[in-house]
């Protein structure tokens, strides 16, 4: 399993959100090349990088400090947040990042969504966001009638290969992941799945893998990494690497 430290980002600053809540965003770092040097020097295989600005609409985004951490790192990075345009994703890729997360365009236009797949392939990965079941958008903001297993299904129609499950309830609370979506998602459809949302201590860890790790693919580990209730190198220990 591989695990993916977040770097999320807002104002060029590295922060974590409760909830995906803007008012709960605590920082943790003005450095983000640092934070992802770190992840990177302590084994991390890949990064999860977020554009928050971006990923909220608000006509600010995170450019230079994006660019910055994908020139600064050699481990391969997925990079998200509001990219909706096919000129976005293309930029992202040619910026550096081996993969692209897409959100809110990929639940409201699914031809768009179908033609980043024919042209990136395994390179598009699609985030199914999910409050109660429901999938939300605009970072996290709108709610949509589109139930998250009904949509993996849609999803595997159009050629997607690979989906981000998060449990908005549980993001940045450290209170455990939601592994019922993310198995029901990976049972249904044969998607890899990398969860996200309420990683925490190793005893956590300890009940993933005693699932046999759920079917998932990877794991999206932010707040407990920087509070330091879980290091990289504990999560390695019990759950491997790739």
């Amino acid at each position: 399993m591989i695990l993916f430290p977040a770097i999320d980002l807002m104002g060029g600053k590295v922060v974590r959100l409760m909830h995906g809540a803007k008012a709960e965003a605590k920082v943790y770092s003005t450095n983000p090349v640092a934070i992802a040097e770190q992840w990177q020097a302590q084994g991390a295989e890949w990064l999860h990088l977020i554009d928050l600005d971006r990923a909220f609409g608000e006509g600010r985004n995170n450019r230079d400090a994006v660019r910055a951490v994908l020139e600064a790192v050699k481990i391969p990075v997925q990079l998200g947040g509001g990219l909706r345009s096919t000129e976005q994703v293309q930029e992202a890729l040619s910026w550096g990042a081996r993969r692209v997360i897409l959100g809110t365009r990929a639940v409201r236009d699914r031809d768009w969504l179908k033609s980043m797949i024919e042209l990136h392939g395994e390179a598009i990965v699609v985030a199914i966001d999910a409050r109660k079941g429901l999938v939300e958008v605009s970072g996290w903001v709108e709610a949509t009638e589109f139930h998250a297993t009904a949509y993996a299904i849609e999803l595997v129609k159009l050629g997607v290969s690979r989906v981000i499950v998060t449990d908005i309830d549980r993001d940045g609370t450290m209170g455990g992941l939601n592994l019922g979506l993310a198995e029901r998602i990976s049972r249904e459809t044969h998607l890899k799945v990398i969860a996200s949302g309420g990683a925490g201590a190793v005893d956590q860890l300890e009940k993933l893998k005693l699932m046999g790790d759920a079917g998932l693919e990877g794991l999206v580990v932010g707040r407990a990494l920087y509070e330091g209730q879980l290091t990289l190198a504990q999560a390695r220990a019990y759950l491997g690497g790739s």
